[in-house]
């Protein structure tokens, strides 16, 4: 898995620098540019599989389980880089495509029919009269 997750780092940190320490032990500085780069640990391997899968929502969501831990500096500066190279990415058809069915789903999943917002209100009530 190292090798995977070090080739996507790889290519993605165009700018800056990032030290990573996988799962297994294995530790790299990707980049350059920077003395002491922000360091990140993951705590298991499918963590690592779940940032390659999906890394503008994982990378928040292992960080708050504590499955992707910040050795180095703080999850602000970790953020700040991935959105610095995020930039800089061209964009691809596999992008773009997961991008039209994220907004497709996306607009599925927050309709709020009649019936949905009475249960809504009705959850919220009973939640502050207990």
């Amino acid at each position: 898995m190292s090798g995977l997750l070090r080739g996507f780092v790889e290519k993605f940190v165009v700018e800056g620098a990032v030290d990573v320490t996988t799962a297994a032990g294995s530790q790299y500085v990707i980049g350059k540019g920077e003395r002491n780069p922000p360091a990140i640990r993951f705590a298991d391997r499918a963590a690592e599989y779940r940032l390659l899968s999906d890394p503008a929502l994982a990378l928040g969501e292992l960080f708050m389980e504590g499955r992707l831990v910040v050795t180095r500096g703080s999850i602000y500066d970790v953020v700040a880089l991935a959105m610095r190279n995020l930039a800089l990415l061209p964009p691809t058809r596999v992008l773009m495509m997961r991008e039209r069915v994220r907004m497709a789903l996306r607009r599925i999943q927050q309709s709020n029919s009649k019936r949905r917002s009475k249960l809504n209100v009705a959850r919220h009530y009973a939640l502050d009269r207990a």
